[in-house]
């Protein structure tokens, strides 16, 4: 663990409420410490690819056909009923989102009482948000962008509904200028519309993007985001000014290729709308997906 790492989790738990002079953290705080030093919490030294993708290997930029892209249109009150019941297989199958979660539970308590947020907003929304924005963040992204290949073996059905269902809430009708930052490449076809087909992170602010997201090599994202949200308040490294963009938001894509040495460019714009291939896929009577679902659709086709 480097220095800087070292610092970053010691500052970060002063900014969770312990005292400058507190001579010892407590067990349970020495543990979070290492685990978010292990995750390495969007870690700007590690200049990790799992920002833009998830992966560590060129990827297309397409539709991501194979993503859980679920808006739950029209059973919300169905799934916050069915979502803590979710919530509690979930963490029977994994004990890493488990822990996560009560870490981020933590947090949310911490700085609920400083947000401001619309009524239908609950802890568990915050909780999502907030947990996110850990090191959680890259096998979800990975299981929600290839969903369709194994969908019987999906450890995040609760988490993937409240974190769309609080993105939803938060949203304000506002359109934001974001960046993101990679070390991969991206093939483009240069026809059609294009989407992340996961959560994707970016910044309010270029430096960070390009800087330490990225690469000279690698690619920057210059997007437009409508349905994207501000979340700096909810996060463990506010400094990253982070909007998170749900992965059924549809762009306009325009790639301006760099050389091998450079960075390739890529605009996109968002259409305003999303394009999802699933809806309310977890609000009926809960069974084990297998193949393509009964409730599989297109919504706002494009």
């Amino acid at each position: 663990m480097t220095n800087s790492a070292a610092t970053q989790v010691h500052n970060q738990e002063f900014e969770l409420g312990k005292p400058n002079n507190y001579p010892i953290y407590d067990l349970l705080e020495c543990v979070k410490a290492l685990v978010l030093c292990n995750y390495g919490l969007h870690d700007l030294q590690q200049q990790q690819d799992f920002w833009v993708t998830g992966q560590t290997e060129s990827s297309n930029l397409d539709m991501a056909p194979d993503a859980f892209d679920d808006q739950y249109e029209g059973c919300v009150q169905e799934m916050e009923k069915k979502a803590p019941q979710l919530l509690e297989e979930d963490f029977n199958m994994n004990k890493e989102l488990k822990f996560a979660w009560e870490m981020a539970e933590d947090k949310w308590k911490e700085i609920k009482n400083k947000m401001t947020y619309l009524k239908g907003f609950s802890d568990y929304h915050g909780t999502a948000v907030v947990m996110y924005t850990g090191g959680i963040y890259k096998k979800f992204n990975k299981a929600v962008r290839d969903f369709k290949k194994d969908p019987s073996n999906f450890p995040y059905k609760a988490f993937h509904y409240y974190l769309t269902r609080a993105l939803q809430l938060l949203n304000n009708n506002k359109c934001y200028t974001v960046y993101r930052g990679t070390n991969n490449k991206f093939h483009y076809s240069g026809t059609g519309f294009v989407r992340f087909g996961h959560f994707a992170s970016s910044s309010l602010n270029k430096n960070i993007a390009s800087s330490n997201f990225g690469s000279a090599s690698g690619t920057l994202f210059t997007i437009i985001t409508c349905l994207g949200v501000n979340i700096t308040g909810f996060s463990y490294f506010p400094y990253e000014k982070e909007v998170l963009i749900p992965g059924y938001e549809a762009f306009k894509a325009h790639k301006s290729p760099g050389s091998e040495k450079t960075m390739d460019n890529i605009s996109l714009t968002s259409l305003k709308r999303g394009k999802s291939n699933f809806n309310c896929f977890y609000s009926s009577e809960i069974q084990p997906a297998t193949g393509l679902p009964t409730n599989f659709y297109n919504s706002n086709n494009l």
